[in-house]
């Protein structure tokens, strides 16, 4: 426990720096901007679009971008050394930093699809949604921060996976990349953060994979990978 602690203090360190701060900020801004902008468009089903849009670009960018902000341009290895030179286990350390990635993250998705949807249902008395469903802001809210938690952490997962990959762990850019092309389709792109987060916001329509097996197979995958990034970093 120790040494994942170092290793969050590390990350979290790193994260609360004016590069992660500006970084959040950012994302809070362009998510504003989105819900103003599809409020702009219609106010009725503007949530739906809005959710769509994080989850298809500002949640994987947005978590990228705190990646690199407590990575750098270094291979997650040599990231973790200087809390690992302790005595620690270097894998472990490696756990921590990735959970404070992870945390981070799942803070700024929250707060984003927060600011998202408050604008885009805040003078609708009941927001429509896509097929005439109507939700309420409440029920809204709690559905996608659930989601956005988990698909931030998996996000997080992979790109921390990514940066044990070459000597500037630049295996994140083609995760990014591939998450982007083969994320809603296919067994492989569902392996990807961004095919189980489609179907748990309804922007697939599988009848062969259900939303709970969806969300224990995101649980799944992330653990996996999780553990697969603690063995590399050692």
């Amino acid at each position: 426990m120790n040494a994942v602690r170092a290793g969050f203090k590390l990350g979290l360190s790193k994260l609360m720096s004016s590069a992660g701060l500006i970084t959040m900020g950012l994302t809070l801004v362009i998510g504003l901007f989105l819900a103003l902008l599809e409020r702009k468009v219609s106010p009725h089903g503007a949530a739906d679009r809005l959710v769509a849009s994080c989850f298809r670009i500002v949640v994987p960018l947005a978590v990228f971008s705190l990646s690199t902000v407590a990575i750098g341009v270094s291979n997650l290895r040599e990231v973790v050394w200087p809390a690992a030179r302790f005595g620690h286990s270097r894998g472990l350390v490696a756990t921590g930093h990735l959970l404070a990635v992870g945390a981070v993250s799942a803070v700024l998705v929250t707060a984003l699809l927060s600011v998202g949807l408050l604008v885009t249902h805040l003078g609708v008395p009941t927001a429509a949604m896509a097929g005439g469903v109507k939700v309420s802001l409440l029920s809204d809210w709690f559905t996608c921060t659930w989601i956005g938690t988990l698909v931030a952490f998996a996000y997080a997962a992979w790109f921390s996976l990514g940066a044990t990959l070459g000597r500037q762990g630049g295996g994140r850019g083609f995760i990014l990349t591939a998450d982007f092309i083969f994320g809603p389709v296919g067994v492989l792109g569902f392996m990807l953060p961004k095919g189980p987060a489609y179907n748990l916001i309804g922007l697939t329509e599988s009848t062969s994979i259900t939303q709970p097996e969806a969300t224990l197979f995101l649980l799944a995958a992330s653990t996996v990978v999780v553990a697969i990034t603690a063995l590399r970093a050692r």
